[in-house]
């Protein structure tokens, strides 16, 4: 008797998940600019990211410093961790 408890207890639990999993969000426009950000990092120019991305660092810091110079920069802090990153892995230690 135990066992068939136990098996009706397993198919009500899977009838009851299949059901969830089919159920509609309430998102209806799922395209890409109407989906939520999930990144927290600050926005950067596209030429600095390009620039760290293919490893060529001594480019990377010219551009960081071209950015660091004009006024309405948001991003300091995220810049000049940015620019650390770079000379470390262009091993300028003493830059």
């Amino acid at each position: 008797m135990s066992f068939a408890r136990l098996l009706a207890g397993t198919l009500l639990l899977f009838s009851f998940s299949v059901s969830l999993l089919g159920q509609e969000t309430d998102q209806t426009d799922d395209t890409p600019a109407s989906r939520q950000s999930i990144t927290s990092l600050p926005e950067i120019p596209r030429a600095i990211h390009d620039a760290m991305q293919s490893r060529d660092y001594g480019e990377a810091v010219k551009l960081i410093e071209t950015e660091l110079g004009k006024q309405d920069t948001t991003e300091l802090d995220y810049l000049l961790y940015l620019q650390g990153v770079a000379h470390t892995e262009s091993k300028q230690y003493d830059a």
